[in-house]
């Protein structure tokens, strides 16, 4: 198989030149995907049968990532494996996948996380789905493959509630998250605003900066035409590019800040950004609740800043960089544009802060 991967590679950088991309990957199968359409005639064991196959798919992982080519898995066994075994409790099932999923991690033993992209879906076939084993049950085993970035189905019916089980489960240090925002159950191409809106829930829960768009699965034949496809990916990158995502962070402190939450600004925080509006830094104002509590407002026009005068109280506290801060008593985060305040990195060390 050596010749027909290298053909493979040399196909893909081909087809890439002249074409302006970010980065581009290419998928391999997992030992256990493989294991599934194989009959273990030779091994002592499924196990010694599944880290075989580990073992000689570790060539195409290496060969993958040594072209220069992000190595994106494709593991539709993890969570489409239950369907195979009807008599498995949940106990079981998590036992026979924590197997195939410590085979995976043996033949990418080797290769950086980095490189690595991980992504499961439930088969992606047209039924109805019914019994899908739960992605509760699962996302820590999930979470368990060495890869920096992971896929899941986030759109279909079937699944797109289960952006709440980011509520209680955290992503890997370091980790990115790739929800489908648009998929292959329907020919019905995706609203941009709902892309943003799913994009949205779990930037919410991970951090805007863990979350990247994706499909459910590959579209390919599984939609009515080549046409649907390509109009869905221009939905996705329609429905990312609008958010305001200093808008969401700004609505996110001021919700804390209504629930009496106290809130701590700090170099760390002006670093990450409060917002996409770096243009307008310059003319962006801090204002900050002192009695009990601090916000952090959208940048303002000047008229809309002087109705936010000092009333004496408290003790006000300015940086040259992000201009002044004064006391207001009972104030409220109400927008006043869409532009959401940035403190710039370089004013880390001038940062306000209240405690």
């Amino acid at each position: 198989g050596h010749a027909a991967l290298k053909e493979d590679l040399e196909n893909f950088r081909a087809a890439l030149g002249g074409v302006k991309v970010a980065e581009a990957f290419l998928p391999a199968n997992t030992p256990g995907t493989i294991e599934h359409w194989l009959r273990n005639e030779h091994y002592p064991s499924d196990e010694a049968f599944v880290y075989a196959i580990a073992e000689a798919m570790r060539e195409e992982y290496k060969a993958i990532v040594d072209a220069g080519f992000l190595l994106q898995i494709d593991d539709p066994d993890l969570p489409d494996g239950w369907q195979m075994y009807p008599e498995m409790s949940v106990a079981d099932y998590r036992k026979y996948a924590a197997v195939r999923v410590e085979a995976l991690n043996h033949a990418l033993r080797d290769i950086p996380k980095d490189r690595v992209r991980l992504h499961v879906c439930w088969g992606s076939f047209h039924g109805p789905h019914q019994n899908d084993i739960p992605l509760r049950d699962i996302i820590d085993l999930i979470f368990r493959v060495r890869a920096q970035s992971f896929s899941i189905e986030a759109s279909n019916p079937r699944h797109e509630h289960e952006w709440r089980v980011f509520e209680e489960f955290k992503l890997p240090e370091g980790a990115v998250l790739i929800p489908g925002v648009v998929g292959h159950c329907t020919d019905f191409i995706e609203h941009p605003e709902l892309v943003a809106e799913r994009l949205m829930r779990y930037a919410k829960l991970v951090g805007r900066e863990n979350v990247m768009a994706g499909t459910d699965c590959g579209l390919g034949p599984r939609v009515g035409h080549a046409t649907i496809a390509w109009a869905k990916f221009q939905a996705m990158a329609e429905g990312a590019r609008p958010i305001d995502w200093g808008m969401g962070e700004a609505l996110a402190l001021g919700t804390l800040v209504g629930e009496g939450v106290r809130v701590r600004l700090s170099g760390q925080d002006s670093r990450r950004a409060m917002s996409a509006a770096s243009l307008a830094a310059s003319t962006s104002f801090c204002r900050a609740a002192i009695s009990g509590r601090a916000a952090i407002f959208p940048a303002m026009s000047e008229r809309a800043a002087a109705s936010l005068s000092p009333d004496g109280e408290g003790s006000g506290r300015s940086s040259e960089s992000i201009g002044p801060v004064w006391p207001v008593k009972n104030c409220r985060t109400s927008m006043a544009s869409s532009s959401c305040l940035r403190i710039p990195s370089t004013s880390a060390s001038n940062c306000a802060s209240w405690a």
